[in-house]
């Protein structure tokens, strides 16, 4: 392959040089802003489980039960991660939080994805603005064992009490 030209100016080709390296940076993005769960199938959470830093938190198996009745209650603070453990890797394209309402939520939370729990790939951080659920769908499936939530606690009103929580977390393919 030979290189004739470049259209910014600080790079051209060498005429006295054989052959030439070229440093190409490369940005990915794993959520798509357009996408949509419709059409997505949910995961089946026989074997999930959920651990978190907080260590006030209670009920955390609830929020893989299937149930949008039960929750997770966790210390109202910032930085709360939770790790969802799939119990095997499982491929997956859509990813939802579910807060019934919006006086307890994640103001935005940044989602991650490990195949060992140890080493994590970032997927993006998603913005809740004002819902009862959070959710992204992936530009294709990426192949996880582990994922974590990791946000900084939102309440709506000064008299929200103090704690937040989380109903349900899904997966979809």
């Amino acid at each position: 392959m030979v290189i004739a030209g470049s259209s910014d100016a600080d790079y051209r080709p060498s005429s006295n040089v054989g052959f030439a390296y070229y440093l190409v940076s490369v940005t990915s993005k794993l959520i798509d802003e357009n996408g949509t769960l419709d059409g997505l199938t949910l995961l089946d959470k026989t074997g999930w489980t959920v651990s978190c830093t907080d260590n006030g938190a209670t009920n955390l198996q609830n929020i893989v039960d299937g149930s949008n009745s039960t929750y997770a209650k966790f210390t109202r603070g910032d930085n709360h991660e939770v790790v969802i453990d799939l119990g095997s890797e499982q491929a997956f394209k859509g990813i939802e939080v579910y807060f019934r309402n919006y006086y307890y939520a994640f103001d935005s939370c940044e989602l991650d994805y490990s195949t060992d729990g140890s080493t994590w790939n970032g997927i993006g951080t998603v913005a809740n603005n004002w819902s009862s659920s959070l959710s992204c769908v992936l530009y294709g499936s990426v192949n996880a064992r582990y994922v974590r939530i990791k946000g900084n606690f939102f309440y709506n009103y000064s008299w929200a009490s103090s704690y937040w929580r989380m109903y349900e977390f899904s997966l979809y393919n």
